[in-house]
């Protein structure tokens, strides 16, 4: 029982020891306090610019509507990605 515990304890440490940072597109937001906000852009960053432009502009955005745009870059980039795929195994 200890021998187990002791082993998994080393695996889990292993494991910790060889994770690397991951490089990935976030669609959420970037945080205030964030050294990258204003330099890069997230779905719901751009969201939030859009509502603020629409304020000033003396436009009235609720929030489903800004769910609407949200979804609508988020399949764009859906469905760029998949045909981004089927071009790259496809035979022609």
């Amino acid at each position: 029982m200890a021998n187990t515990r002791l082993l998994v304890l080393l695996g889990c440490i292993v494991l910790l020891c060889l994770v690397t940072p991951s490089h990935a597109f976030g669609a959420g937001n970037i945080a205030s306090i964030s050294k990258i906000e204003g330099h890069n852009w997230r779905h719901g960053d751009i969201e939030d610019m859009l509502e603020k432009v629409a304020f000033l502009k003396g436009h009235k955005w609720t929030s489903m509507m800004i769910k609407r745009v949200y979804f609508g870059n988020w399949l764009r980039d859906y469905s760029q990605a998949v045909v981004c795929n089927q071009r790259k195994y496809s035979k022609s």
